[in-house]
């Protein structure tokens, strides 16, 4: 029986560990982030960052709101369109529909021929089904 315990308690002291730190760098980056342009390369890393350890936390409060920065801010960064996918998987999550289907048309406006066009679109054609709007989800998934 001890010899079960042991290891589950190890990893369990393991992850908390790696847990707390990873809240210690998201603090530490918010904190930095405030005082930085959001327009600059510098935050643009910090915020890719910071998207990394809301991911890798489920955070998803924490991955809309930097998402959301990012992509307002880094217009012409190559990640935007990544980081505007994830967005659009946060707002679906947490059902905000109409967030999904705004950021959704940008997206599709900006970044037609993308290769997460597909996902983002399968987020769109899931909210109109939810908000009984059938018509709409044909047309995003045809």
């Amino acid at each position: 029986m001890k010899t079960r315990i042991l290891p589950l308690l190890v990893l369990t002291l393991v992850t908390s560990v790696v847990h707390a730190a990873d809240q210690d760098r998201a603090a530490h980056l918010e904190a930095r982030l405030k005082e930085t342009a959001e327009a600059s390369p510098t935050a643009a890393r910090m915020m890719l960052e910071l998207i990394e350890i809301y991911e890798a936390d489920e955070k998803l409060f924490g991955i809309i709101r930097t998402a959301g920065k990012f992509s307002r801010a880094q217009t012409e960064h190559p990640e935007r369109p990544r980081v505007m996918a994830r967005l659009i998987e946060g707002y679906a999550m947490t059902g905000r529909h109409s967030d999904v289907i705004t950021t959704g048309r940008q997206f599709r406006e900006m970044f037609s021929g993308h290769a997460l066009m597909l996902e983002v679109r399968r987020h769109m054609a899931t909210t109109y089904e939810r908000t009984s709007r059938p018509l709409q989800a044909a047309r995003e998934l045809g």
